[in-house]
């Protein structure tokens, strides 16, 4: 390895580190603004907690997989962990460009969910929404589901491409 090899590793770790930071904070925001809209009542109650609580409360994302094209969050509220939910936050195009993701996959992906919720309860995660997200340019689509203890590891591997 040659001298500035190092440095350069070190700065395409910072870029990627400081890209996953914008990432997440752009997650939180557009759940933080979506929230108070929705019909569920997760959604609903995590609004309550963040804006009118007053205990300092706020958002949190964990990346659970992250590919080319999405990242796959744990979300919850810092002081109460019990408001949980999944996240997938989907992009048109990986940071250079290469691939191309079809957002109409993750709109689909929540009607099949919606069906199956309603028609055999309990065989899926109940799909809380799924969110148009613009930014820099950018189309992206943020899925969002209940919370399953019990299929979370089933639910990771689905949302992953």
């Amino acid at each position: 390895m040659k001298d500035g090899d190092d440095i350069n590793i070190r700065s395409f770790e910072d870029a990627v580190a400081d890209n996953k930071r914008k990432i997440k904070l752009l997650l939180i925001d557009t759940i933080t603004k979506n929230c108070a809209s929705s019909h569920h009542e997760i959604l609903q109650k995590i609004n309550h907690v963040i804006h009118d609580c007053g205990d300092g409360s706020k958002l949190e994302a964990i990346v659970l997989s992250e590919g080319h094209t999405n990242f796959s969050c744990k979300v919850s509220v810092d002081k109460h962990p019990e408001l949980c939910f999944f996240a997938k936050f989907c992009f048109e195009w990986n940071p250079d460009r290469t691939v191309h993701y079809d957002l109409q996959l993750v709109e689909n992906e929540y009607k099949i969910m919606q069906e199956m919720s309603s028609n055999i309860p309990g065989s899926t995660v109940l799909p809380l929404a799924c969110w148009d997200v613009k930014h820099g340019g950018q189309n992206m689509k943020l899925l969002v589901t209940n919370w399953s203890h019990v299929r979370s590891n089933f639910a990771i591997s689905l949302s992953t491409v």
